[in-house]
Protein backbone atom coordinates (compact mmCIF):
# COMPACT_ATOMS: atom_id res chain seq x y z
CA UNK A 1 0.00 0.00 0.00
CA UNK A 2 2.70 2.29 0.48
CA UNK A 3 4.68 2.28 -2.52
CA UNK A 4 1.33 2.93 -4.44
CA UNK A 5 0.84 5.83 -2.16
CA UNK A 6 4.77 6.85 -3.05
CA UNK A 7 4.15 6.20 -6.45
CA UNK A 8 1.15 8.32 -6.74
CA UNK A 9 2.52 10.87 -4.89
CA UNK A 10 5.71 10.28 -7.16
CA UNK A 11 3.58 11.02 -10.30
CA UNK A 12 1.46 14.08 -8.14
CA UNK A 13 5.21 15.85 -8.06
CA UNK A 14 5.94 15.21 -11.58
CA UNK A 15 2.36 16.71 -12.85
CA UNK A 16 3.23 19.81 -10.81
CA UNK A 17 6.87 20.24 -12.13
CA UNK A 18 5.00 19.84 -15.30
CA UNK A 19 2.47 22.49 -14.83
CA UNK A 20 4.46 24.86 -13.42
CA UNK A 21 6.47 24.95 -16.42
CA UNK A 22 3.77 24.98 -19.06
CA UNK A 23 2.42 28.04 -17.25
CA UNK A 24 5.67 29.56 -17.08
CA UNK A 25 5.70 29.23 -21.05
CA UNK A 26 2.68 30.23 -21.67
CA UNK A 27 3.59 33.30 -19.06
CA UNK A 28 6.58 34.03 -21.26
CA UNK A 29 4.07 33.32 -24.74
CA UNK A 30 1.44 36.52 -23.28
CA UNK A 31 4.63 38.73 -23.24
CA UNK A 32 5.92 38.29 -26.59
CA UNK A 33 4.48 40.09 -30.22
CA UNK A 34 2.55 37.65 -32.60
CA UNK A 35 5.27 36.79 -34.71
CA UNK A 36 7.65 35.87 -31.53
CA UNK A 37 5.04 33.78 -30.29
CA UNK A 38 4.46 32.45 -33.34
CA UNK A 39 8.37 31.91 -33.42
CA UNK A 40 8.74 30.59 -30.19
CA UNK A 41 5.80 27.89 -31.02
CA UNK A 42 7.47 26.90 -33.92
CA UNK A 43 10.49 26.20 -31.49
CA UNK A 44 9.26 23.89 -28.83
CA UNK A 45 7.34 21.92 -32.22
CA UNK A 46 10.99 22.02 -33.89
CA UNK A 47 12.02 20.51 -30.31
CA UNK A 48 9.62 17.71 -30.08
CA UNK A 49 10.18 16.49 -33.91
CA UNK A 50 14.23 16.99 -33.27
CA UNK A 51 13.76 14.73 -29.77
CA UNK A 52 11.86 12.05 -31.74
CA UNK A 53 14.51 12.08 -34.70
CA UNK A 54 16.83 11.37 -32.08
CA UNK A 55 15.08 8.49 -30.49
CA UNK A 56 14.61 6.91 -33.76
CA UNK A 57 18.06 7.26 -34.84
CA UNK A 58 19.07 5.62 -31.71
CA UNK A 59 16.86 2.76 -32.26
CA UNK A 60 17.93 2.22 -35.61
CA UNK A 61 21.54 2.45 -35.00
CA UNK A 62 20.80 -0.14 -32.49
CA UNK A 63 18.88 -2.37 -35.04
CA UNK A 64 21.74 -1.90 -37.89
CA UNK A 65 24.11 -2.77 -35.36
CA UNK A 66 22.17 -5.90 -35.01
CA UNK A 67 22.27 -6.57 -38.76
CA UNK A 68 25.68 -6.41 -39.05
CA UNK A 69 26.72 -8.58 -36.49
CA UNK A 70 24.40 -11.48 -37.69
CA UNK A 71 25.75 -10.72 -40.89
CA UNK A 72 29.34 -11.21 -40.24
CA UNK A 73 28.36 -14.26 -38.06
CA UNK A 74 27.03 -15.82 -41.43
CA UNK A 75 28.61 -14.23 -44.10
CA UNK A 76 31.37 -16.75 -44.37
CA UNK A 77 29.00 -20.12 -44.50
CA UNK A 78 26.37 -18.38 -46.84
CA UNK A 79 29.47 -17.58 -48.98
CA UNK A 80 30.16 -21.71 -49.55
CA UNK A 81 26.47 -22.36 -49.50
CA UNK A 82 24.95 -19.79 -52.35
CA UNK A 83 28.83 -18.34 -53.90
CA UNK A 84 27.70 -14.93 -52.93
CA UNK A 85 28.13 -12.81 -50.17
CA UNK A 86 25.14 -12.58 -47.65
CA UNK A 87 25.05 -8.69 -46.81
CA UNK A 88 27.14 -5.80 -47.91
CA UNK A 89 27.38 -1.77 -47.35
CA UNK A 90 28.63 -2.12 -43.91
CA UNK A 91 31.57 -0.05 -44.28
CA UNK A 92 29.88 3.44 -42.91
CA UNK A 93 26.51 3.47 -42.20
CA UNK A 94 25.09 6.46 -40.95
CA UNK A 95 22.16 7.68 -39.06
CA UNK A 96 20.75 11.13 -39.02
CA UNK A 97 20.84 13.38 -35.71
CA UNK A 98 19.96 16.43 -34.28
CA UNK A 99 22.23 18.56 -32.59
CA UNK A 100 21.83 22.07 -30.96
CA UNK A 101 24.32 24.43 -30.00
CA UNK A 102 22.79 27.24 -28.28
CA UNK A 103 20.29 28.66 -31.05
CA UNK A 104 21.52 27.19 -33.94
CA UNK A 105 20.47 23.75 -34.70
CA UNK A 106 22.79 21.06 -37.13
CA UNK A 107 21.26 18.06 -38.58
CA UNK A 108 24.34 15.86 -38.62
CA UNK A 109 24.93 11.95 -39.55
CA UNK A 110 26.12 10.06 -36.80
CA UNK A 111 28.57 6.59 -38.53
CA UNK A 112 27.11 3.37 -36.77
Amino acid sequence: MSAEVKGIDDAIAALSAQLSQKQQQSGKLQKLSPMEQQVEEGRELAREHAKRINELAAELASEVKGLKAIADQISPSYWQVYYKPFITGFKSISVPYVRSDGDVWTIVNRVV
